[in-house]
């Protein structure tokens, strides 16, 4: 009747199996065996004949009683490629091959079902039909009797197709909640990905502090208490875990008696559970180790465990140890950090990915930021790279400051989820791709479940999709519910990149620029520069005018065929235009704009980055982009201090650009930085008109 084949997409959790759900009606009470099979979203009966059952409500579960006499090879999913009779249930029945009606309708007895692979699988009609429109009533019975029985599934008959169990791509998914006897609701815990299962570890309910083990398995869907032999690290919140090999890990954290404020402390213990034995190990140390601490970020990389910052009971640090987790030598080493480290800090998120750690936010007092800070494993080098995303495109904000919040990794991105951002609690979802440099907020399907905000949650990534559990939502309330969210891995886009390339690589340039009084050769190409300026286009139009009317002078009117193309033998110079005004540096950067739509600030830029970015907004104005002349108002915006501001403001002066000196102006006369800027040297090296326009922007702001 279906000679058809259907095709089912795997499970949320990707494993490619299916779990059953709800309740079937009527048994098989027959003499011999039968079975079902289930294939994804697909679900059929199978059945040997010589049976009466009640008919199915659905089939969303089939139990191993339904059975009849044939034994069936295909129930398991690794069984080889086979056929066998599927007989419907239908009117009370159970139909045999030796049956002429099906629902009254002669002839449709039996479907033979060919298995095809773990996807995919063929029905087709035995050879005992007495009709002879088959198609005809292929597609009539499939149209009336095909009906929707929940969303995402269709049931024909008896056969019920559930495409349901796809999940799309960005879709938050609410998954079973742990049971009060399973696990305590909590927050301040943490949680680790080993294989297809996620363990839950330690925090407090509201009331006591926790050390309980549960593990939530993805393929499953389903809660539990994982076993474990040996003594558990003592109950604790705040602590951090990383995954090693086949071990977890947990250091430090707060330890003590919550509800009668006794015996609080922190703690620097190391403890190891052996996954594959179940087993708890506590691990002893001689001679220098981190101090107590909790709320502080721990990762793994080259075969050793990390900690970073946290929080000591007196005071917020930014100490790095590192421990070797293989050989015999197991002793912690203080790490020598170079570059701008983040300030002192507790109740953040790390990732590491390319190398590096990454570190986004958390509490630091009156230095809390919203940048992002990236530590280099190799030269144990910090950078700080929260605020070039203005030169990245106007639409690139990163998250509000936040802490108590999460960040995983995934493909070639970072993303942030949740924490309090100055006494709210949002539930986006940010997410920062390390190729590009950008932020951007990630748009949730329609028809997701997005977990509300809460903060000191915990998530961690299995497979291709990101998990979170637990937390604390609008009045301190603790939650035991769990959220799958589905990431994307599409191709990266390589737009800019090839564009960019066009550009660096100087092939089949048509346009040569004469920048700056040095007359400095820049090549380019036509079609691009005047499509991103009309100021450049109408200087690219006029100097090919003067060019062709040039060229009529010497060789005559109507004998000159222009023709723009590379420097060469036999060939015509490139199309000139000059710029005796502009700064060549900065020219050259805005090219690479105009093929990019973003600038990179190289290494050899940052010297004088304030004079450069002021020389770059000056000819984004003369070049009609407006776009980029804001992204440098917004990145003179982070850059400038209390050592640069003078060297702005002169800068600005000099080249008659108000914008800038107005805001160099409101950075001097703020309270807090007046007297600084005062008493500098480079203060008393201004110009005297100058002098007097900030005493009098101080006394009358």
């Amino acid at each position: 009747m279906l000679n058809a084949i259907y095709s089912a997409a795997d499970n949320q959790d990707g494993s490619g199996s299916s779990t059953s759900s709800g309740s079937a009606a009527g048994s098989c009470g027959g003499s011999g065996g039968g079975g079902n099979f289930f294939n994804s979203g697909l679900r059929y009966n199978f059945c040997g004949g010589g049976c009466h059952a009640s008919p199915p409500a659905t089939f969303s579960v089939i139990t191993p009683q339904q059975q009849c006499n044939t034994q069936l090879s295909v129930s398991s999913q690794s069984a080889p490629a086979t056929s066998t009779h599927v007989k419907i249930l239908k009117t009370g029945f159970c139909l045999a091959c030796q049956d002429k009606y099906f629902g009254g309708v002669p002839g449709v007895a039996c479907k033979k079902v060919e298995r095809k692979s773990r996807r995919s699988f063929v029905t087709r009609s035995c050879n005992k039909m007495s009709h002879s429109s088959t198609n005809s009533v292929r597609s009539n019975q499939f149209s009336r009797n095909c009906k929707s029985v929940s969303p995402g599934s269709y049931s024909c008959n008896a056969l019920n197709v559930d495409f349901s169990s796809y999940t799309a791509t960005h879709q938050w998914t609410k998954m079973l909640e742990c049971a009060e006897f399973v696990g305590a609701k909590r927050s301040k815990h943490t949680v680790v990905a080993y294989k297809d299962a996620m363990y839950v570890f330690g925090g407090d309910n509201g009331k006591t502090m926790l050390n309980d083990l549960i593990r939530f398995g993805v393929k499953d869907k389903s809660w539990g208490r994982a076993c474990a032999t040996g003594t558990p690290p003592a109950p604790r919140y705040h602590h951090s875990a990383v995954v090693y090999g086949n071990s977890m890990f947990i250091f430090g954290g707060y330890t003590g008696d919550i509800h009668s404020n006794s015996n609080l402390t922190n703690k620097n213990d190391l403890f190891e559970y052996e996954f594959q034995r179940a087993m708890w190990v506590e691990w002893k140390f001689l001679g220098k180790m981190p101090v107590p601490r909790s709320a502080h970020g721990a990762a793994v990389y080259d075969n050793k465990m990390w900690i970073y910052a946290g929080y000591d009971g007196n005071a917020r640090l930014n100490d790095m140890w590192t421990l070797n987790l293989t050989g015999e030598n197991h002793q912690w080493e203080e790490v020598e950090q170079k570059g701008e480290r983040p300030p002192t800090c507790c109740n953040f998120p790390v990732a590491v990915a390319r190398d590096c750690m990454y570190v986004f936010s958390g509490q630091s007092g009156m230095q809390i930021t919203n940048s992002l800070f990236e530590f280099n494993f190799k030269t144990k080098t910090w950078r700080r790279i929260g605020n070039e995303h203005v030169l990245r495109g106007v639409a690139s904000q990163p998250p509000a400051r936040r802490y108590g919040h999460t960040m995983v990794h995934h493909d070639r991105f970072l993303y942030v989820f949740g924490g309090s951002a100055d006494s709210t609690l949002p539930n986006d979802l940010h997410c920062y791709d390390l190729d590009s440099q950008v932020w951007s907020i990630i748009q949730p399907e329609a028809n997701s479940d997005v977990p509300s905000g809460r903060v000191f949650h915990a998530s961690a990534v299995i497979s291709d999709a990101m998990y979170i559990f637990g937390g604390t939502v609008d009045n301190s309330v603790r939650r035991g519910d769990t959220y799958r969210f589905q990431f994307s891995s599409y191709p990266k886009c390589t737009l800019r990149e090839d564009f960019g390339k066009f550009f660096n690589d100087k092939q089949f340039c048509d346009i040569q620029f004469i920048v700056g009084p040095e007359e400095i050769k820049i090549m380019s190409h036509i079609a691009f520069v005047a499509a991103r300026s009309k100021y450049l286009r109408t200087k690219i139009l006029a100097a090919r005018d003067a060019r062709h009317q040039q060229m009529e002078k010497v060789f005559g009117s109507g004998c000159v065929e222009v023709r723009t193309c590379s420097p060469g033998a036999n060939h015509e110079p490139l199309l000139e235009v000059r710029l005796p005004n502009a700064n060549p540096e900065a020219f050259e950067i805005i090219l690479n704009y105009i093929y990019t739509d973003r600038i990179d600030l190289k290494e050899p830029y940052t010297k004088n980055i304030i004079i450069l970015i002021t020389d770059i907004y000056q000819l984004a104005g003369l070049f009609l982009m407006p776009r980029l002349a804001h992204g440098c108002i917004q990145y003179l915006d982070f850059k400038i201090n209390k050592q640069n501001v003078l060297e702005a403001l002169y800068n600005a002066d000099r080249k008659k650009i108000q914008i800038v000196k107005d805001h160099c102006m409101q950075f001097i006369i703020k309270e807090e930085n007046f007297t600084d800027v005062v008493m500098s040297n480079e203060f008393s090296d201004l110009d005297k008109p100058l002098l007097v326009e900030i005493i009098r922007r101080r006394l009358n702001p």
